[in-house]
C-alpha cells in the first residue's frame, strides 16, 4: 500500500496541472450549461411575451373601440359625456407595442379609460332612453366579455413576466443576459 501512495504521490507531483486544467474544464462546461439552461428557459419566456404583447394589443384596440360605440350611442340620446371622458377612451389610441411605452405613461393611459368608461356606462345606467335602446345592452355585453378576455391576458402576460424577469435576473447569467444578450427585465401591465 505505501509503494501505491508514493507512486501516486510522484504522479500527483508531477502531473498536478492535468488535474487542474481537468477540474477548469468541468466548472467551465458546468457554467456553460448553466447559462445555456437559463437562457432556454429566458428565451422561451420571451417568445410567449412577444405573443401575448400582440394579443394584448389587439384587445386594447377594441376596447378603446367598442368604448366609443357606446360612446356615440350616448350622444345619439343627448347625453352629455365630458371632453375628459372622450379624451381618457382616446388615450388607448392604436399603437404598434403598447407594452413599448414607459411604464408611467401606459398605466396612466390604462387608469384615464378605465375612469372614463366607468363614467360614461354610469352615465348610460343613467338614462332610461340609453338603457332602454336596444343596442345598448349587447354593446355592455360585447364591452365586458372583451375587458374579461383583457384582464385574464394580462394575468397571463405578468405571469410570464414575473418568470421571464426571473431567469434574466438570474445570480451568475445577470451579466451574460443584460451585456451580451441584451434582454431587459419587463414591467407588469395594469
Amino acid at each position: 500500500i505505501a509503494m501505491i501512495y508514493n507512486a501516486f504521490n510522484d504522479w500527483l507531483i508531477k502531473y498536478w496541472w492535468i488535474i487542474l486544467l481537468g477540474l477548469l474544464g468541468l466548472g467551465l462546461v458546468l457554467l456553460l450549461s448553466y447559462h445555456i439552461f437559463a437562457l432556454a428557459f429566458a428565451l422561451s419566456f420571451k417568445h410567449k411575451l412577444r405573443k401575448q404583447s400582440q394579443s394584448i394589443n389587439l384587445l386594447i384596440a377594441q376596447r378603446r373601440e367598442i368604448a366609443l360605440e357606446i360612446v356615440k350611442l350616448a350622444l345619439e340620446h343627448d347625453l352629455e359625456i365630458s371632453r375628459d371622458d372622450i379624451k381618457g377612451i382616446n388615450r388607448l389610441e392604436r399603437i404598434a407595442d403598447f407594452q413599448a411605452l414607459k411604464k408611467e405613461e401606459r398605466d396612466e393611459r390604462v387608469f384615464a379609460f378605465a375612469k372614463a368608461i366607468y363614467n360614461v356606462q354610469n352615465a348610460c345606467n343613467a338614462s332610461r332612453k340609453t338603457s332602454n335602446d336596444k343596442r345598448y345592452e349587447p354593446l355592455i355585453d360585447f364591452f365586458n366579455g372583451v375587458e374579461q378576455n383583457y384582464r385574464q391576458k394580462v394575468a397571463k402576460y405578468n405571469s410570464d413576466v414575473l418568470g421571464y424577469n426571473y431567469w434574466v435576473r438570474l445570480r451568475g447569467c445577470k451579466f451574460f443576459f443584460k451585456v451580451i444578450m441584451n434582454f431587459k427585465t419587463k414591467d407588469l401591465l395594469v
